[in-house]
């Protein structure tokens, strides 16, 4: 039986344009792929998402969310008329510096207390000015 080479588009193809015909394809087949699974893969994890809708206290605003295991705690605003940094600390736990978000591991279905402060860095030797402490929910 004789073959037609000319039918079989891969045997009149170099080797460069059967690499770039290959990638091609694969390129095509994962991106239908992608698209096959992307939908799935988003309404599960947005099934599992916990947000605290924005609060404000004495001119400080915060958010809590939560998705893929994570708390994601984030804040703006100050009472100051001049900001350096925020102070942050989780209710009981140490008082750290941070610029407006903070996120740790967490398991479903827990809650907590986070405290924030703003504050303005005082000069060489002095101490920083800060707002009182305003306290905030999280949940997971």
């Amino acid at each position: 039986m004789k073959t037609n080479l000319a039918s079989n588009p891969a045997r009149s193809k170099s080797p460069s344009e059967l690499k770039k015909m290959t990638a091609a394809g694969l390129s095509s087949a994962c991106l239908g792929l992608v698209m096959l699974l992307a939908p799935a893969t988003i309404s599960a994890a947005n099934a599992n998402v916990v947000t605290v809708p924005r609060v404000c206290k004495d001119k400080i605003c915060a958010k809590t969310e939560y998705w893929g295991g994570r708390v994601r705690l984030s804040w703006y605003g100050t009472p100051l008329t001049r900001h350096t940094h925020y102070n942050f600390k989780t209710n009981p736990g140490a008082q750290i510096e941070r610029n407006g978000s903070f996120a740790f591991e967490q398991r479903p279905g827990q809650s907590g207390t986070y405290s924030i402060q703003s504050c303005d860095r005082g000069g060489i030797g002095a101490r920083s000015t800060c707002s009182k402490w305003v306290t905030f929910t999280w949940r997971s």
